[in-house]
């Protein structure tokens, strides 16, 4: 498997975890406990990137984003695809689709 791929997959499973976090949290959450439920699952990745996955997820309609405070911190939105994919009744490219057990 090349660097990338596992890169590609590494971001997938990011974005999917961060989806299935806002699933639990009851359809929203900001930005640090989300950085917190990536820590969960053995992902440990800094804010530009958490808000590089919220931006790709909102631009493939699976959240939405608010931004409090000028910026300061931002809160997702799961929206109904996102539900979807987050549960594996859709899919989205870039976003690894759950496991049975997940």
């Amino acid at each position: 498997m090349s660097k990338m791929s596992t890169k590609n997959l590494i971001f997938q499973d990011q974005r999917l975890v961060i989806l299935t976090s806002l699933l639990e949290c009851g359809y929203d959450a900001n930005e640090n406990i989300l950085l917190d439920c990536l820590s969960l699952y053995g992902h440990r990745i800094s804010q530009d990137l958490i808000r590089s996955h919220l931006l790709f997820l909102e631009e493939h309609g699976l959240i939405t984003i608010e931004k409090i405070s000028n910026d300061v911190l931002w809160v997702a939105y799961l929206t109904r695809r996102g539900e979807d994919v987050a549960k594996g009744v859709a899919r989205c490219d870039g976003v690894r689709k759950p496991h049975s057990n997940f």
